[in-house]
């Protein structure tokens, strides 16, 4: 058996290399970063398309609507992050919750 390797064989090799070292890298970065909190139920996503194959492009709140009776009020989808299916809860959420969404400090101010 020849063990030698050709210098077209090797440059295939190398991308290919980093292009999978680079998914194991994402997919274990992935797993770690979910730990921290569980994410809303949802429809299953496939790898690297998440669930943009399951959504009607002409009439998305027909599946949007779907899956309000199977998941929730509530639900993540690897597309949008997360959609909100009722106004109370998107109000509930959006409004009286926003400072603990809000990415900016808040400040405390005394009126003079």
């Amino acid at each position: 058996m020849d063990w030698t390797t050709s210098a077209t064989q090797l440059a295939a090799l190398v991308p290919l290399t980093v292009v999978s070292v680079d998914i194991i890298r994402r997919v274990v970065q992935n797993r770690i970063k979910r730990k921290g909190y569980p994410l809303p139920p949802g429809p299953t996503p496939l790898p690297f398309l998440g669930s943009a194959l399951s959504v009607n492009i002409r009439e998305p709140f027909r599946t949007y609507t779907e899956w309000r009776a199977k998941y929730g009020d509530i639900m993540y989808i690897r597309l949008a992050d997360m959609v909100l299916n009722s106004p109370s809860v998107a109000t509930e959420l959006l409004e009286k919750r926003s400072q603990m969404y809000s990415d900016r400090p808040l400040r405390a101010t005394v009126n003079p």
